[in-house]
């Protein structure tokens, strides 16, 4: 399986991002500050909120790669269900490749919560397949699909871990291929 297979769980591509967030209000959440197992302050919940949303607008969307400079930490890990190059410079080249997949790519938060240090964004992605995924030749055709992601912020107001998950069998389900067929045989 080649490590493109994942490479829609963090990072989308072009375009302008919307954070429609079906989140938390602020009045219904205290902007206490969570601490890390290491006793450091961690960021209040609106902000890791703030921050987890720039995430999705402009280094999914946007394509800003600067942005992943700035949020994570240079030895963030992606934890991922294939291998994945760890650090930023892992992240860029992830973003880099899925945004020549899907060039109008877009993310949008549909619900998050943050709790200490942590936050859960459940997006919705989609764009329009122009280049190769997954091993998949360009077919034109658009399509959406869901990613849970949790960042976990550190000492330094940088996120120090990603995990998340996507729903690629209903990506390869929607560009129509071979191996979708094959499976449902």
């Amino acid at each position: 399986m080649s490590s493109e297979w994942g490479s829609l769980v963090l990072f989308g591509d072009t375009g302008t991002a919307q954070s429609g967030a079906h989140s938390e209000s602020d009045s219904e959440m205290d902007d206490g500050e969570g601490t890390h197992g290491d006793g450091a302050s961690a960021m209040a919940r609106d902000e890791l909120k703030i921050r987890a949303r720039r995430i999705a607008e402009e280094l999914l969307t946007q394509g800003d790669l600067a942005v992943a400079d700035e949020l994570l930490d240079p030895a963030c890990t992606h934890n991922l269900p294939y291998p994945n190059a760890h650090g930023v410079d892992g992240v860029k080249s992830w973003v880099v490749t899925l945004r020549r997949s899907f060039p109008d790519l877009r993310a949008m938060v549909e619900d998050e919560i943050a709790e200490g240090d942590t936050v859960v964004q459940r997006l919705m992605l989609s764009g329009t397949h122009e280049g190769e995924f997954c091993g998949v030749a360009a077919t034109g055709r658009h399509v959406t699909w869901d990613l849970v992601g949790i960042l976990r912020g550190g000492p330094d107001a940088k996120f120090t871990n990603y995990w998340s998950i996507w729903d690629q069998l209903g990506v390869l389900r929607q560009l129509d291929t071979e191996l979708v067929r094959e499976r449902n045989r």
